[in-house]
């Protein structure tokens, strides 16, 4: 008689949406050292995206972003750092500067 376990592989909407906040978090924090700041410095932090999915992680976890990156959310006037970020083919601008 054999054990065996039946998994549910599909993955929820709200995980899949903090998996995606976690990547943003991730490759901002990646742009971050690239752009040679300093862990302490605040930052303005601005993303420009066409995915409706995004924008709403975004908007919807502003809190946990601002926190995260030490940052505000307002693209800066003048960027001293800009990236992109893929993911899964869903690109997001990502421009960064010191306050």
């Amino acid at each position: 008689n054999e054990d065996f376990a039946a998994l549910d592989v599909n993955i929820s909407e709200e995980l899949q949406r903090a998996g995606l906040l976690r990547d943003i978090i991730r490759q901002c924090q990646v742009f971050r050292k690239e752009a040679g700041f300093e862990v302490s410095d605040k930052i303005y932090v601005g993303f420009d995206t066409d995915s409706d999915l995004i924008k709403s992680i975004i908007d919807e976890k502003k809190d946990q972003l601002t926190h995260d990156l030490l940052a505000v959310l307002e693209a800066p006037a003048a960027p001293e750092y800009t990236g992109e970020i893929d993911l899964d083919g869903t690109k997001i601008t990502v421009s960064l500067s010191r306050r």
